[in-house]
């Protein structure tokens, strides 16, 4: 697998690192966390004082086909960011150079829409870190590591249109464990129609991960709901002209050996041209996660977590219309 080609990218100049360097040590001045209601108050506005190169871009990104966009050039300063926690409770939010990153992430999320979170999910922490925790190591989550990640779209299990539009992963920390990255309009339209209609039809069932579950309780009425109910759903639709997905394999029940096969084809053909993208510090990716001329969808590769604080680190954004 090759580095995506079809990622729109951005390099910021030295002018653009020192606006946005002195936009984040005057911010740090008056916020001491993303999740103050002033700074969630102001941040649409404060956006405006990112450089007009990002803006510009990540306009572009929105109106264009693009379903990946990576931003790249920020430094993040390792000694002073902090060692990688050993869980996200453990997470040292008041360190200056943490707080920047986290300043700079929401700023650049909320260029594209709303940044929201889940109750159920680190306890509805506006952003989510993405790093191995031991007792996950194992297991099919954001917060293992010693399985690959099965490519997906973000919240697919969800049924009522609260699936995030835009997805973004912020990195701290990397050892070259690789992103994937595939399109689903490019699978889709290579299908046969009569494959394309079935996976335009309600014959699937998408279950949430443990990301959302504590033991069996379910703190979130949406994801209780999507439990509880089983809602058949479609995989893909169109509205507007533009492709609507909700795709998750791995968590996903075919109802009919039809459905099936379907599924098995949709999920060869993203396999055949799945890119991966080693994200580097200070590289932020944006992933379109719902709806759009093209979808991506995204996952990662397995790696041998050490433990030792210097394990990969990624923030995690979702953000609405």
């Amino acid at each position: 697998m090759n580095k995506p080609s079809d990622i729109l990218r951005l390099d910021l100049s030295s002018d653009d690192l020192v606006s946005i360097e002195c936009l984040l040590s005057k911010l740090q001045t008056i916020y001491k966390s993303v999740e103050e209601w002033t700074f969630l108050e102001e941040v649409r506005t404060l956006t405006k004082k990112l450089p007009v190169t990002v803006q510009d871009f990540l306009s572009e990104f929105q109106s264009s086909s693009a379903p990946v966009c990576l931003i790249s050039g920020y430094q993040v300063n390792d000694a002073e960011i902090g060692l990688t926690p050993e869980d996200w409770t453990k997470r040292d939010s008041s360190l200056p150079a943490l707080l920047r990153v986290d300043l700079l992430f929401v700023l650049l999320s909320s260029m594209l829409g709303e940044v929201f979170t889940w109750q159920s999910e680190q306890k509805g922490h506006l952003i989510n870190d993405v790093f191995p925790i031991k007792k996950h190591k194992d297991q099919q989550i954001s917060t293992g590591a010693c399985q690959p990640i099965y490519w997906h779209t973000e919240d697919a299990f969800l049924v009522d249109g609260s699936r995030p539009k835009y997805l973004g992963l912020f990195c701290i920390r990397n050892s070259d464990v690789a992103t994937t990255v595939g399109s689903v309009s490019k699978a889709v339209s290579s299908l046969p129609l009569k494959v394309q209609k079935v996976l335009s039809e309600r014959r699937f069932l998408i279950s949430p991960d443990e990301a959302h579950i504590e033991g069996d309780s379910v703190k979130h009425p949406r994801v209780r709901k999507a439990i509880v109910e089983r809602e058949r759903v479609a995989i893909i639709s169109r509205e507007d002209e533009k492709l609507v997905v909700r795709l998750d394999p791995y968590f996903t029940k075919c109802l009919d050996a039809e459905a099936e096969s379907a599924m098995k084809s949709l999920v060869a053909a993203i396999d055949s041209d799945l890119g991966q993208q080693v994200l580097e510090p200070g590289h932020c990716m944006f992933l379109k996660n719902d709806l759009g001329v093209d979808v991506a969808v995204h996952g990662r590769q397995s790696f041998s977590p050490s433990f030792n604080g210097y394990d990969r680190w990624c923030l995690r954004s979702r953000v609405s219309n």
